[in-house]
């Protein structure tokens, strides 16, 4: 569910052991997020239903004013349980494996799907918390997805029919 949520969210994985229940907002739908590289609040959300119920799953069964971590810190125990996850999926794991997978990148394809489905730029750079719009290019990966959509766009613009 924590991985989940990191894609729904496109939280860093040291904010999401961060959140308190006080940084919850319930009837916004919202989360206040202490940024792990500038130690600046950004607020994300509204958040949808699956984020929501896992953060509610999460709150219910804490004792301390961390939702989802103890102490708000890292357990290192997740590295190893998501490395496990991705040798089981037969999914390359590791920053220094080629085409290794890592909890961050979880945020990349949350940029990533975010920017397909239509959501403007700004949107995601607010989202995400960047104070510099660059990032949304940086964070976003050009997908078969989006090459296709690109290429339908410009059928469509030489006067095409696509299917």
């Amino acid at each position: 569910q924590k991985f989940r949520f990191l894609l729904l969210s496109g939280v860093r994985h040291g904010e999401l052991a961060a959140i308190r229940g006080a940084d919850i907002n319930w009837p916004s739908k919202t989360v206040r997020i202490r940024q792990g590289k500038t130690g600046k609040f950004k607020t994300v959300g509204p958040l949808h239903h699956g984020a929501m119920d896992i953060l509610k799953e999460f709150a219910a069964n804490s004792d301390t004013q961390f939702v989802f971590y103890r102490g708000g810190k890292i357990n290192k125990r997740i590295y190893r349980i998501f490395a496990d996850a991705c040798l089981r999926a037969n999914v390359p794991y590791g920053q220094d494996t080629p085409n290794g997978l890592t909890l961050h990148d979880c945020r990349h394809t949350a940029t990533t799907h975010l920017l397909e489905s239509g959501i403007s730029p700004k949107t995601v750079q607010e989202w995400m918390g960047w104070a510099d719009s660059s990032f949304v290019l940086y964070y976003s990966v050009s997908s078969k997805k989006s090459r296709e959509k690109a290429g339908r766009a410009l059928d469509k613009l030489a006067g095409k029919k696509t299917a």
